[in-house]
């Protein structure tokens, strides 16, 4: 296992590095970014973590475990598990996107701007949906991959910046990926750099 930091903090830093940040003369001129920009990585992260949970689900056991710290997992993300599970009861189809999943999140994208995020609280943000995409692929691999298909074919258009990292861009109609078995290349890449780094 990797002694420095916990995979979903990883990857949630490495997307939010590429995050358009302001300069935000209200805050005596902290970097800040925008939630409206931050969603569509929250989306990626999400759909990464169930990619890791589909791949390989012992590298995804083992990072939720290393999260978990002391208890089980499953124990420890208790009402994580019985939330996401209610949540994908109540929309009954394999066919789940991020959307009808975590509705909340969408609806509030604009509701909220100009809401800003420090670059902490984006990878913390971004990190979390990592940790919620990994549990949802063990425990729904049906509906998660029906998720990542829907996120590689509309997610948006991606932006490689080098060693498996890449950013989206904009949310629009354009392939993310040329299919699930690249995103699943990319996790895994992903994946195999932190257990280096």
């Amino acid at each position: 296992m990797n002694e420095g930091i916990q995979f979903q903090w990883y990857l949630g830093a490495r997307l939010a590095a590429s995050l358009p940040y302001l300069t935000d003369a209200a805050e005596s001129g902290s970097r800040v970014c925008e939630w409206r920009e931050v969603v569509p990585l929250t989306k990626a992260a999400f759909s990464l973590g169930c990619s890791l949970s589909l791949v390989n689900t012992a590298a995804a056991e083992e990072v939720l475990a290393e999260a978990a710290s002391q208890a089980p997992w499953r124990v420890a993300f208790e009402e994580i598990v019985e939330d996401l599970n209610r949540r994908q009861y109540a929309i009954g189809s394999a066919a789940v996107v991020y959307e009808s999943l975590f509705p909340e999140v969408m609806m509030n994208m604009y509701r909220y701007s100009p809401l800003v995020l420090t670059p902490e609280q984006c990878v913390t943000r971004i990190g979390q949906d990592v940790l919620l995409g990994l549990i949802f692929g063990v425990l729904h691999p049906e509906p998660a991959a029906s998720m990542v298909q829907s996120w590689v074919r509309f997610g948006g258009k991606l932006t490689n910046l080098g060693r498996g990292v890449f950013r989206v861009d904009r949310i629009d109609n354009s392939p993310l990926l040329e299919g699930i078995e690249e995103a699943y290349e990319r996790v895994q890449s992903l994946y195999a750099a932190w257990r280096c780094d």
